[in-house]
């Protein structure tokens, strides 16, 4: 989260000039034609914006987060590059969160952003988990069991690259 909120409150900020409301053709704004893409990230909506955010700056500094942060705890390769992407995917998820969240809270560009997503009215989304009283896109439901199969994957992979350590020296 310590990534997702300031990246989100970020966005909330730039949407005027990433739309276009602040006047003028805006590059970043422009929707691509990119289907493979969208059907993997579950949004229609995948502008140069986004791809900047999630292909530039979120594996920045999950990248740093794991290789000078975490890297001394995380033995592998195998094991980094599992705890990196997990990284990354968390960020995504609870960076829409946060911008449907604090916007709402706050009252900001967006005041009803919260309710209008959990009644399954954002364009964007083009597949949904109905639970009844609610309803969540469906990467915010994959995402995350995405999340817990990598992150077993770098525990049991952390756990073999340390047995293969030699003991340390008392």
């Amino acid at each position: 989260m310590g990534i997702a909120i300031p990246l989100a409150l970020f966005e909330i900020w730039f949407d005027p000039f990433r739309t276009g409301a602040a006047g003028g053709f805006c590059f970043l704004a422009q929707k691509l034609d990119m289907p493979v893409l969208s059907r993997l990230v579950g949004s229609c909506m995948v502008t140069p914006y986004h791809l900047a955010l999630f292909l530039i700056i979120v594996p920045t500094l999950c990248g740093v987060t794991v290789w000078f942060v975490e890297g001394h705890a995380i033995h592998g390769v195998v094991a980094k590059l599992a705890f990196f992407v997990a990284c990354q995917l968390g960020v995504m998820v609870a960076e829409d969160a946060s911008w449907f969240s604090l916007n709402t809270v706050f009252r900001l560009r967006v005041p009803d952003a919260l309710p209008h997503l959990l009644r399954g009215e954002v364009a964007w989304f083009p597949r949904w988990f109905d639970f009844g009283i609610f309803k969540l896109p469906d990467f915010y439901i994959y995402l995350p069991a995405s999340i817990v199969i990598l992150l077993m994957v770098e525990h049991f992979a952390n756990r073999k690259a340390m047995s293969a350590c030699p003991p340390a020296l008392s």
